[in-house]
């Protein structure tokens, strides 16, 4: 999955149902990649995300791993040398809620 500029557009209550809606489409093991406005740096874009909220939306807990994340640049029409970002890959995870919940066949 790609998320580019999405993230960064949802308040800190709006993101748990992003997070969900993502879950909701997604297979464990499935990747997502995402490019948001990051709050490092002076040429930033509109609602900056720190790397801390990025990680605080996808935590294991939730079904996802975050992977890594990079700094890097989003083009914008505002920004001649683009805008400060960061680039995640996160991946989805199984989690305990997903095992108890396969029921058990007893012979």
């Amino acid at each position: 999955m790609l998320d580019c500029g999405l993230f960064h557009t949802f308040d800190g209550d709006e993101r748990p149902e992003y997070v969900a809606s993502l879950a909701s489409v997604t297979k464990h093991d499935a990747t997502l990649y995402g490019l948001c406005f990051s709050d490092d740096g002076p040429a930033t874009g509109p609602h900056p995300v720190t790397q801390k909220e990025r990680r605080a939306a996808f935590k294991p807990n939730n079904g996802w791993n975050v992977a890594s994340i990079e700094p890097d640049r989003i083009q914008t029409r505002y920004h001649d040398q683009g805008a400060a970002s960061w680039f995640a890959t996160i991946k989805r995870i199984q989690t305990g809620e997903w095992s108890a919940a396969i029921p058990c066949r007893h012979s």
